[in-house]
């Protein structure tokens, strides 16, 4: 590499001053050209992957602020959903307040009469913001969908939503109340499917699968040997009808049965 400035700086002293001129301003520009290809090439796409804690002892991968592997990212604070540089969802939205205050057990009348700082957290949404947080993000591969955990750190429950960015109405919704170990899991491959953690009962939790724009029950899904010891974990999806999941550290693949056969197998 030095050979070849050194013959550059030669060539470029042998010359005229006006031919001079010229050749520098053209190695310039190729200077800048090829720095412009190597960082939009190699630069823009080095997104850094932190690991975030979730309920569980779990960790799920949530793609650091200014990333560009992820449509959607946690803020460095956790207050907020971030997309592009942009401001998606807020934790202290309007919806989310509104749910904690008239319908979770944190603001349920015996906690609000005991608790001072719940009965301000329930009321106020500068401290409401402050002890609350998202602990996790996912997007479906379409990008019209995006499910997220919320923790609320006075009792530390957790509650399951889901957000359409580009509705109108009914963009956020809450799918779970505010209970231990709550938390969305993953979309499947299409988007048209996702699934997620609630109901824990002694380290049990159920899997609810649901149809993303229906939000209609697909399954409630807990594999049949598992028992309270809570020895399953759900792994990953193979299609939007398959997944993967673990008892007793084996893999075992689930179907989901079509809406008519869960029906028959209900009644």
């Amino acid at each position: 590499m030095l050979f070849y400035v050194f013959l550059y700086n030669a060539i470029i002293y042998s010359m005229k001053p006006h031919d001079r001129t010229i050749w520098i301003l053209i190695g310039a520009f190729l200077l800048l050209f090829t720095g412009g290809i190597y960082y939009f090439t190699f630069g823009a796409n080095s997104g850094v992957l932190s690991i975030s804690s979730i309920a569980g002892g779990e960790s799920q991968i949530v793609a650091s602020e200014g990333s560009p592997s992820s449509f959607a990212y946690l803020s460095a604070d956790k207050k907020s959903i971030i997309s592009d540089g942009a401001v998606l969802l807020a934790v202290d939205d309007d919806t989310i307040f509104d749910f904690f205050k008239y319908k979770s057990n944190t603001c349920d009348a015996y906690n609000m009469t005991i608790n001072l700082v719940g009965k301000k957290f329930c009321e106020d949404k500068l401290t409401f913001r402050s002890l609350v947080e998202f602990t996790s993000v996912a997007a479906a591969s379409d990008h019209a969908k995006v499910g997220f955990t919320i923790r609320e750190n006075e009792f530390g429950r957790t509650v399951v939503g889901i957000f359409y960015p580009w509705r109108k109405e009914k963009s956020v919704i809450l799918l779970t109340g505010d209970d231990d170990d709550n938390e969305f899991l993953s979309f499947s491959p299409s988007g048209a499917n996702f699934v997620y953690r609630e109901g824990c009962f002694e380290l049990a939790c159920a899997f609810n699968i649901k149809n993303t724009e229906t939000l209609g029950d697909m399954i409630d899904f807990i594999p049949p040997d598992a028992d309270a010891r809570g020895n399953y974990e759900f792994v990953r999806w193979i299609s939007d009808n398959k997944i993967v999941y673990t008892l007793d550290e084996k893999e075992v693949e689930f179907t989901i049965p079509p809406p008519s056969v869960k029906m028959q197998l209900k009644q």
